[in-house]
C-alpha cells in the first residue's frame, strides 16, 4: 500500500524476497493526484481511453444525434446511443399571455456543468441574452426556464441551452 501527497512523476522498487532468492522490479508511472473532474470520471466511464479517445472530447458527437458529449454529459443522456433531443421545448400559459419554455434534464453528477438559457428576437444577428428569463424550476434533475416576453407581443422569439465545462 502506498500513498502519494504529490501529482508527478514515480517510480516504486518493487521487492520479493522468499528467504532464498531476493529479485526486485521497478515500475515508473505519472499520478495525477486523483484530480479527475466530473466529467473526466464521466468520459472515462463511457469511453475507451476516457479523455485521451477523440470520440470523448466535449465537442465531438459519435453517436451523431446531433447533441455534442458537453450537451450528454449536462442532460445525462447515453453518448454511444442516439436519443431524441433531451430538451423539450413548450409554451407556458401565464395568465392572459403565453410564453416559450424549455425543460431540461439535468445529471445531478454532472456538478462542473453549467447549462444556460438565453433568448433572442433573431437568430442572426443574435443577441442572445439570459437576463429577464424566469427560472420555473431548477433542481439536482431538473431545469425549466420560461421567456419573460409574451408571445403576443414578440414577431419572433427563440430561446437556445448552452453547456458549459468549468
Amino acid at each position: 500500500s502506498v500513498t502519494f501527497g504529490n501529482a508527478g512523476d514515480y517510480t516504486l522498487r518493487l521487492w520479493a524476497d522468499d528467504g532464498v532468492a531476493r529479485s526486485f522490479d521497478d515500475l515508473s508511472f505519472n499520478y495525477s493526484g486523483g484530480t479527475d473532474t466530473p466529467f473526466q470520471s464521466w468520459q472515462a466511464a463511457n469511453f475507451a481511453g476516457g479523455s485521451a479517445n477523440p470520440d470523448a472530447a466535449p465537442n465531438a458527437d459519435p453517436d451523431g444525434d446531433g447533441l455534442n458529449n458537453a450537451g450528454e454529459y449536462a442532460f445525462n443522456t447515453n453518448p454511444n446511443s442516439a436519443n431524441a433531443h433531451p430538451v423539450a421545448p413548450s409554451i407556458a400559459t401565464n395568465g392572459p399571455d403565453q410564453f416559450l419554455r424549455v425543460t431540461i434534464p439535468k445529471n445531478p453528477l454532472a456538478t462542473d456543468a453549467l447549462i444556460t438559457v438565453e433568448a433572442s428576437p433573431e437568430v442572426e444577428p443574435a443577441s442572445w441574452s439570459a437576463a429577464g428569463l424566469i427560472v420555473e424550476t431548477n433542481t439536482p434533475t431538473l431545469l425549466q426556464v420560461r421567456d419573460n416576453v409574451p408571445l403576443s407581443t414578440a414577431l419572433r422569439r427563440f430561446l437556445r441551452v448552452r453547456v458549459t465545462l468549468n
